[in-house]
């Protein structure tokens, strides 16, 4: 009876390992795809929409995206791949809850929980990271990173951060 028992929770242990999905990116963006790709993306997607570009601190550059209800950063390294995706949406009361119920559903437990904003919830695999930001006001950030294609002896990218009173 004991070794059923203990079967069973390994069973079910790594049933819930297993369906922890890796961390790709946001909708059809990938992290490690080239600019020429992401671009492309960018346009289908967010069509109609105006497409900044800019430089960033230590080479690379960054598309910026804005919609009525979100802000989305593209960060690519030196080589042009897409190494960070930084996301800002608004939300009502319920979204944040909402939306940490999906992402532990799709990725599992954070490795890091929390409430506060100067704490984030995080979630990695591999190189990989998924960084929830506590709202702060009416906006909730989302980072999307891969640590092995951002070149880890530069300066970090700026946070995105965008007042809400423009929407």
């Amino acid at each position: 009876m004991k070794k059923l028992i203990i079967a069973c929770i390994l069973v079910c242990a790594t049933y819930g390992i297993a369906s922890a999905q890796d961390i790709k990116g946001y909708k059809v963006f990938s992290l490690g795809d080239d600019f020429e790709k992401v671009y492309t993306q960018v346009r289908e997607t967010f069509s109609g929409i105006d497409i900044a570009t800019d430089g960033q601190p230590g080479g690379g550059t960054r598309l910026f995206v804005k919609t009525s209800t979100e802000s989305v950063g593209f960060y690519f390294n030196r080589e042009y791949v897409l190494c960070r995706i930084v996301v800002e949406t608004r939300i009502d009361d319920d979204y944040y809850s909402k939306l940490m119920e999906h992402i532990k559903q799709k990725y599992g437990a954070p490795k890091t929980e929390s409430n506060t904003p100067s704490k984030p919830n995080v979630w990695s695999s591999g190189s990989r990271s998924l960084t929830v930001y506590t709202p702060f006001g009416k906006s909730v950030t989302v980072v999307y990173a891969d640590l092995a294609l951002q070149e880890v002896d530069k300066k970090p990218f700026p946070p995105l951060r965008v007042d809400v009173k423009s929407y």
